[in-house]
């Protein structure tokens, strides 16, 4: 996915949800920053699939390995 987003020409959307006891909160940024910073983030040996780790303060969820990528909190969905 990296690579083909790497040459696309359209501006894809990255979307991470994180589950609460109560809710869902969703969090939306671009995927292109993700892309652009491919190379701070860690690789599974098996699978190839990359990793990273995120951080929320607030409205705004940030990945650890890479603070340029942001996403901003866009909605809650209560749950039970």
């Amino acid at each position: 996915m990296m690579e083909h987003e790497k040459e696309a020409q359209i501006e894809g959307t990255l979307v991470i949800t994180e589950k609460k006891c109560t809710s869902i909160e969703v969090f939306v940024g671009l995927l292109r920053q993700l892309v652009s910073s491919k190379d701070k983030l860690s690789q599974a040996k098996k699978t190839g699939a990359y990793q990273f780790t995120v951080k929320v303060r607030g409205d705004l969820m940030q990945c650890v390995q890479a603070p340029a990528v942001e996403l901003k909190r866009i909605t809650s969905i209560p749950h039970s």
